[in-house]
């Protein structure tokens, strides 16, 4: 018992420690200058802040709003906007702005969390409430991914303002049936991770970093398992978000 104990108790501390570095670099992500954060919070970050009225290298003026990637290279195949329709209900006209520096996380407060790290907590959530005895199984990500397309296509849901390209992917290849039971979601993302992963032009927006927020609860909930189901947990979730070849090796 003991040792279970100092298991959830380091699976907790690792949550919150997420939680907290998440929201103490929110006002600075994408800053490209140390000498830009020195200037917009008097200093090195040292505790929690909001983000800045204007962002020094923002490019979300740039950012597809219709799927992944930026809108130059979206110009091939027009489809109507994904962004203000289906998610970041309210933020078209950020993502749209004359004024070229617009923050990514406008909206958010010092010690709020983006919405990756909302969609981690959601994940872990959903996760414990579902009480599955192993993450790994099909039914774990079932539940995980319907609930992340409720929240996500529910207006007011969170306050952020960006979604990276995985997410805007997922929702411009959702919308067409707007599937949101467990099964039929995960019977939906199944077939799409087949095809992404098969194809000779891999979306390279989905070779990212970002694929890890969202693994992190099936990893950590598999604490007390042994090592191959956790990985097993987190691969066969990450095939789902970011298809891509590089990414579930």
């Amino acid at each position: 018992d003991s040792e279970m104990s100092a298991v959830r108790l380091s699976v907790s501390e690792a949550f919150w420690a997420m939680c907290a570095a998440d929201s103490m670099s929110m006002p600075v992500h994408w800053y490209y200058h140390i000498q830009d954060i020195k200037r917009d919070f008097g200093g090195w970050i040292s505790g929690f802040s909001s983000p800045a009225d204007r962002h020094p290298s923002s490019i979300l003026t740039l950012s597809n709003t219709a799927g992944s990637g930026r809108t130059a290279w979206s110009t091939r195949t027009k489809r109507t906007d994904v962004v203000g329709d289906i998610i970041l209900h309210n933020k078209l006209d950020l993502w749209k702005s004359s004024n070229g520096s617009v923050h990514y996380h406008q909206g958010l407060q010092a010690g709020d969390n983006t919405l990756n790290v909302l969609c981690s907590l959601r994940a872990a959530q959903t996760l414990i409430a579902g009480r599955f005895a192993d993450v790994s199984q099909p039914e774990a990500r079932a539940a995980v991914l319907s609930d992340y397309v409720q929240f996500l296509t529910k207006p007011g849901s969170h306050a952020d303002t960006y979604a990276e390209s995985f997410h805007r992917s997922f929702f411009c290849d959702w919308r067409d049936g707007r599937l949101m039971s467990p099964h039929e979601v995960l019977v939906f993302a199944e077939t799409r991770s087949r095809q992404m992963l098969s194809s000779p032009f891999p979306d390279s927006q989905l070779d990212a970093i970002g694929c890890l927020p969202m693994i992190l609860p099936f990893v950590l909930l598999s604490a007390s398992a042994n090592e191959e189901q956790a990985v097993c947990a987190a691969v066969d979730f990450v095939k789902l978000t970011h298809p891509h070849p590089s990414v579930p090796g």
